[in-house]
């Protein structure tokens, strides 16, 4: 599994720098795959390489083929970007920069962030369980659930009520 994930990251990096070498009209086109493959890309480099430093700089990537595109990310994709970054933190022992992102983001967007957050832990750890990982969907529901209790400790928006929900959630 391992060599097959490697060899697909490499393959998605052989594709995405063959479009950033392509005509501005041709990559226009591409413009929505090229934000999926930096999504797979960054998966793959989190789950099953464990690789903090790819799936770091797949993000940054990602972040700036959208800018780039004009693309504007989804409240439910920007949370599952945000996991992906909380979990490359985790994998390379940065845990306090989780928190960090969290408190950036915007306030009045945070809700919705965190709402897409959790959905698409759940989902990963839905998927993780199909595939016999019981170890993986319980390390994201820990460091999901870790991260609400603290955000309801530091909370100005007035959204306690709705991490305590989604933190439940999680725990169900």
């Amino acid at each position: 599994q391992i060599d097959a994930a490697g060899d697909l990251l490499k393959r998605c990096s052989k594709y995405l720098d063959l479009v950033q070498k392509a005509p501005p009209e041709q990559r226009a086109r591409v413009a929505k795959n090229v934000i999926d493959l930096r999504m797979i890309q960054v998966k793959t480099a989190i789950s099953p390489l464990r690789n903090s430093g790819a799936a770091l700089d797949g993000l940054k990537q990602l972040e700036a083929d959208a800018k780039s595109y004009n693309i504007e990310l989804k409240p439910d994709v920007q949370g599952t970007l945000l996991r992906y970054k909380i979990m490359a933190y985790q994998i390379g022992g940065q845990v306090n920069q989780a928190l960090d992102l969290i408190r950036q983001l915007p306030e009045k967007e945070r809700p919705d962030i965190m709402k897409g957050f959790v959905y698409s832990s759940l989902e990963d750890m839905s998927e993780a369980e199909k595939n016999g990982d019981a170890k993986t969907s319980k390390e994201i529901a820990g460091t999901v659930a870790a991260l609400l209790q603290q955000l309801v400790k530091v909370d100005t928006t007035g959204a306690v009520y709705l991490y305590r929900q989604l933190e439940a959630d999680m725990l169900a």
